[in-house]
């Protein structure tokens, strides 16, 4: 009896207590100013003390920490270095987000992520990546998949790269690099066998012209304007290739504000299309982290062509701090003379934003979506999806 007196006794002076912090804390609008603005304060001084700027040039270190249903929980380092834009009119900044990371699945990934402008209008975007991972193969096609699925070991080196010069300020020209080398190892189950092209690796190496039409304010986060991409490659022997195949790919992506200030609208639609003796790694998708994100796996659905729209509502809410809700539809196909519109994937989500860097728009983002085939993922990587 002393014991339930006791226990009934502390529980309602914790209700007492915690009657009283919310009655302090709704009505004291100067305790949850110091409150904030102490955490914010505190928030400042870890980042500066990880964060080195001289000039036009500021280097940031962060942790990296993350999940996606294809690797697990991801760790590692993550420095960011930018270079103050040349362009006074428009604020293109050179920047080098790079990341090192391991991840519960036995991932290892060392990746670097470029975009710089130079004088005389010259922009140079290029990523290059390897990647080790216990990887899945779902099979070629837009339909349900249904286990089992193939398990294999990729080891997966990429090096992409576009050159382009600047005709004016808006609209650039040049060439886009594509170097892929794939192993793949322990492949157990029947799906991924001697009928898939590459389904051993390989190398897929190509070469062709980019156009680029550019009048974004800010490349980093835009607000309005316009980037449309447009590109075919071409796979050979004659670059060390071993498969003859061609890719082409239109991508269209249009900002602007809506409603009120620091609310953006941000619209994609890409076509991916096509032919010759096309390695599945290589072909055309929908899903990831970066298109269609309720699909967890980027190479889930795949085929010889595909085509996806997507819309990203963005919100910069307090401090470093965004929120976004986004939506999206497509498929893959096996040519464009195909059904577009049946058998759709469609998905939603909403997501968070952090500002790494002080005086651009160079986002962590932390995503979650879900597809109308019951799937949904969780991602964490640097830059905005589009």
């Amino acid at each position: 009896m002393t014991s339930n007196i006791l226990y009934r006794s502390k529980f309602i002076w914790l209700a007492v207590l915690l009657l009283l912090f919310q009655n302090v804390w709704s009505q004291n609008d100067t305790v949850k100013t110091n409150l904030l603005e102490w955490g914010v304060g505190l928030a400042e001084e870890v980042l500066d003390a990880v964060t080195w700027e001289k000039g036009r040039h500021v280097v940031s270190v962060y942790p990296a920490a993350g999940y996606s249903p294809r690797t697990g929980i991801e760790i590692g380092v993550m420095p960011v270095w930018r270079i103050g834009s040349l362009n006074k009119e428009m604020n293109r900044p050179t920047t080098l987000a790079s990341s090192f990371q391991v991840s519960t699945k036995g991932m290892y990934e060392v990746k670097l992520d470029l975009i710089s402008y130079w004088r005389n209008n010259w922009s140079l975007s290029s990523k290059l990546q390897y990647l080790f991972l216990h990887d899945e193969f779902f099979g070629i096609g837009n339909g349900i998949k249904a286990e089992p699925f193939t398990q294999y070991d990729l080891n997966s080196f990429v090096f992409t790269s576009d050159i382009a010069k600047g005709l004016n300020d808006q609209f650039f020209i040049g060439l886009r690099l594509d170097f892929n080398s794939n192993r793949h190892d322990n492949i157990e189950g029947g799906l991924l066998n001697e009928l898939i092209s590459g389904y051993k690796g390989g190398w897929a190496n190509g070469i062709g012209p980019v156009f680029i039409f550019d009048n974004r304010n800010d490349v980093l986060y835009p607000e309005k304007g316009w980037l449309i991409t447009g590109s075919t490659l071409f796979y050979n022997n004659y670059l060390g290739s071993d498969f003859d195949f061609n890719l082409s790919l239109i991508d269209i992506r249009r900002y602007f504000p809506i409603l009120k200030e620091n609310n953006i609208l941000a619209a994609q639609l890409v076509l991916n299309s096509s032919s010759g003796n096309v390695p599945f790694y290589k072909l055309p998708s929908v899903g990831g982290k970066y298109n269609l994100r309720g699909i967890p796996h980027p190479y889930k659905y795949i085929d010889k062509a595909s085509w996806f729209t997507q819309f990203e509502w963005r919100q910069k809410v307090w401090w470093r701090i965004g929120a976004v809700g986004f939506g999206g539809l497509g498929k893959v196909m096996p040519d464009f003379s195909s059904s577009w519109f049946s058998d759709l994937h469609a998905v939603a989500g909403f997501g968070l934003r952090f500002q790494a860097l002080p005086k651009d728009g160079l986002n962590f983002r932390m995503d979650y979506g879900f597809s109308n085939h019951n799937e949904s993922g969780v991602f964490f990587t640097i830059r905005e999806a589009f």
